[in-house]
């Protein structure tokens, strides 16, 4: 949707080049209005792709590759409006619940290594508030709890 006003305007689909993926799950757009969420090429979800907005268009879901996406299940990302950092749901083989990480950009396109989010026995769809305060996220398959958003930055690698 375009903001029109005081309101909004009608809701239009992403194009086809964005809907190539079978499922999507929790899209979180950055400022630049690159695009991030989960899908996979088949069957099980269980990647972290991005869409990029580039010339007024969004191109071709890619994959994101190591360290962020792995042989585990990740899912639910939210990205940092400037896109400095990336919060996401990931199912390791140690524990049958989600588990929340951050991943930081690394300056040179990639991200580094994402750590986990300690405290959070279980964790989806996370989202930071609007001012940066506070991570949201479903601490349970019925409720949702949340957090000081500092720990976002305690957990950027040095």
């Amino acid at each position: 949707m375009e903001r029109v006003g005081d309101g909004w305007g009608e809701p239009l689909p992403l194009s086809e080049t964005v809907n190539v993926l079978p499922t999507h799950w929790q899209v979180s757009v950055a400022a630049d209005r690159d695009l991030y969420l989960t899908s996979a090429d088949s069957e099980p979800i269980g990647d972290i792709y991005v869409s990029r907005f580039v010339d007024g268009r969004y191109t071709a879901p890619t994959r994101l590759g190591a360290p962020v996406n792995s042989d585990q299940i990740e899912t639910t990302p939210y990205i940092a409006p400037d896109g400095r950092y990336l919060v996401f749901a990931r199912f390791s083989g140690t524990s049958s619940n989600p588990r929340l990480f951050v991943s930081h950009a690394d300056g040179a396109g990639g991200w580094a290594e994402p750590r986990m989010i300690d405290g959070v026995p279980y964790g989806l769809c996370p989202v930071v508030s609007p001012d940066g305060e506070y991570l949201f996220f479903l601490s349970s398959p019925k409720g949702v709890s949340w957090m000081s958003a500092r720990i976002i930055e305690e957990l950027k690698p040095n």
